[in-house]
């Protein structure tokens, strides 16, 4: 009952959100650049679908077969979570919405050690094309040296990030969480020694998933790395349609350099305004026009609020009109 009042009140405030941000940044101003890309938008928006599509298949890979639903729930649950990170900082809050609208149909700690798998790797497998674009910026001599050699430093960074989250998985991350959330006033009263050790199997599950399940791993990071090489096509295609064509190299480089500046500014609202001064800059330490980065921009911004009204659409479906949980979900058994 409170996931389902988490559900109704986040939606009412995922709708109120969107609609101040459609507003902060202006009808007049959406339209005005919809007309400047014309039909170039829906090849937009389908190489976007095209790479959620891939991480939808990775997510589901990432639930055990015999507790998997049908790929349109899960992709209804995506998008869902994808508008409420859209619109929230942090990025992260449309997590726990995947969570809870998903928790009809597969037990909570399945839930839970899928969505750390898949964000685990989603990292993991960004970081190989984030490498080769920096590698591809650096050889071909069409970026700036001092930007190929920033660029270089910053996934050396992202990394060694990686990696030290990576040995925190292997050694409990979930049941270390837990314990120091037992510890906290008000949270701590609901967390019992059950809490931990559901913690325990959420962490052995994760860190079986490539011996018990290797092929559903294997296969998975290949449609994660697959979707990272669809988000710098996406990136080819707005610059290109905006006029300005550059190399592959170059839209990995881009990729590569607005990512990074994605994971700094993770905690700050809808990073609307912000994203758009990182691309300006970025561009303008490629070499190219700052204008062109801005208004690429603005064209994924468009994508995204696009793909918010979709969100919210299939967040109401999810939560109004989808049946009751399964007897074993409610138990919330492993």
């Amino acid at each position: 009952m409170r996931a389902r009042f988490f559900n109704v009140a986040a939606l009412v405030f995922g709708l109120g959100l969107l609609g101040y941000f459609v507003h902060v940044t202006g009808v007049e101003y959406l339209r005005s650049n919809l007309i400047t890309l014309g039909a170039g938008l829906l090849w937009v928006l389908l190489v976007y679908q095209v790479e959620l599509m891939l991480e939808v298949a990775a997510w589901q890979l990432a639930i055990p077969r015999y507790r998997r639903v049908d790929f349109f729930t899960m992709y209804a649950c995506t998008v869902a979570g994808s508008s409420l990170n859209h619109l929230l900082p942090g990025g992260q809050a449309g997590e726990v919405l995947k969570g809870n609208l998903l928790r009809r149909l597969v037990p909570p700690s399945q839930i839970v050690s899928s969505l750390v798998m898949f964000n685990f790797l989603f990292t993991a497998t960004t970081l190989p094309v984030l490498l080769v674009g920096a590698i591809m910026c650096l050889i071909t001599g069409e970026v700036p040296l001092s930007a190929s050699l920033g660029l270089l430093g910053g996934v050396g960074i992202t990394a060694l990030l990686t990696g030290l989250v990576f040995l925190w998985l292997r050694r409990g991350m979930v049941e270390d969480l837990l314990r120091v959330g037992s510890k906290l006033p008000l949270v701590g009263r609901k967390l019992d020694g059950k809490s931990l050790s559901k913690g325990k199997l959420i962490d052995e599950e994760v860190r079986n998933f490539s011996t018990r399940r290797p092929r559903d791993f294997h296969l998975a990071c290949l449609l994660l790395v697959l979707a990272r090489i669809a988000a710098v096509a996406e990136v080819w295609l707005i610059v290109t349609l905006l006029g300005d064509p550059v190399s592959p190299g170059v839209a990995a480089g881009l990729f590569a350099a607005g990512q990074l500046f994605y994971y700094l500014t993770l905690f700050l609202p809808t990073r609307l305004g912000v994203l758009e001064g990182g691309s300006v800059m970025v561009f303008t330490l490629f070499g190219l026009a700052g204008s062109l980065g801005l208004a690429t921009e603005f064209v994924r911004t468009i994508r995204k609020l696009v793909f918010c009204f979709v969100g919210v659409g299939l967040w109401g479906w999810l939560e109004l009109f989808r049946g009751r949980p399964s007897p074993a979900c409610q138990g919330g058994a492993s």
